[in-house]
């Protein structure tokens, strides 16, 4: 948060490059407030302005202090995650409507639906205050990942497969373990905001006996046109996180210790994932 009280320190001077406090002090009658009273500002917003405008008589310099007040939520601290740039605003003769601005840095991974804080007129010069504050509600942005753990089910082939997906403290990803055909398999789903990728070409079962054909190991990959693939299969979910669907089906391909192909594979899955409610 450093570089934001930085800017902070950095834009101060440029309020008062438009006149000076030594001109004279508005003598019309004119109020002067915020143009809404309320507003909505998404958790993953960086930066903020809300208009102040002058209306009535206004042949004069109008001084107006403001301040951030009544801060409630998790992260929503003044001076760290909410920073107003200036909280001293000028308004020459010829200028009726000034920003506030703020830098905002109030996103979380956890959820909370109460979290809002107030930009107040404290003080006014040369005017009367109309609408004195603004209360900003932050918007939760529903996080995705804790939203994927639980139980899920993978279809193969006739069967049901249920699949259990498992969340890290790192957030990098998913570690995921199914039971098929009475053997456990334990993979890999990489995670980022964009979307998911099932994690092919690595061992995620091993010394599976197949009789006639051998003793293999387990990797996961997929098949287009014939051809056997071990790119990541990339995945998404839908917006109630009750489905993910993938690019390919899941295909177990039979590998021998030494990590070759072994030309056969185990089972090939359908391509979306339903969670278990």
């Amino acid at each position: 948060m450093k570089y934001l009280k930085l800017l902070a320190l950095c834009l101060l001077p440029l309020s008062f490059a438009a006149c000076s406090d030594d001109d004279d002090i508005n003598g019309g009658s004119a109020t002067v407030g915020f143009t809404s009273s309320q507003i909505t500002l998404a958790e993953n917003a960086s930066s903020l302005t809300l208009p102040i405008v002058v209306e009535g008589e206004h042949n004069g310099l109008i001084k107006v202090q403001v301040a951030v007040t009544n801060l409630t939520g998790t992260s929503v601290v003044n001076d760290e995650t909410v920073i107003m740039t200036s909280g001293n605003l000028l308004f020459p003769a010829d200028v009726n409507e000034v920003n506030v601005e703020l830098r905002t840095n109030v996103n979380t991974p956890e959820d909370d639906y109460n979290r809002s804080f107030t930009v107040e007129i404290i003080a006014a010069e040369g005017a009367t205050v109309s609408t004195s504050s603004c209360v900003v509600n932050i918007q939760e942005m529903v996080d995705p990942y804790n939203n994927l753990t639980g139980n899920w089910i993978l279809p193969i082939g006739e069967n049901d497969v249920p699949v259990t997906i498992t969340g890290r403290e790192d957030r990098s990803g998913f570690d995921c373990t199914m039971e098929y055909d009475g053997v456990p398999v334990d993979w890999d789903m990489d995670y980022s905001p964009s979307g998911l990728q099932v994690v092919c070409g690595s061992v995620v079962a091993r010394d599976i006996d197949f009789g006639e054909i051998g003793v293999f190991n387990i990797q996961f990959g997929y098949v287009n046109g014939g051809y056997w693939y071990t790119d990541n299969i990339p995945a998404m979910w839908n917006e109630t996180f009750d489905t993910i669907t993938l690019d390919a089906g899941i295909t177990g391909g039979l590998y021998t210790s030494a990590g070759a192909f072994g030309g056969y594979t185990w089972f090939s899955s359908e391509t979306t994932m339903t969670k278990v409610q």
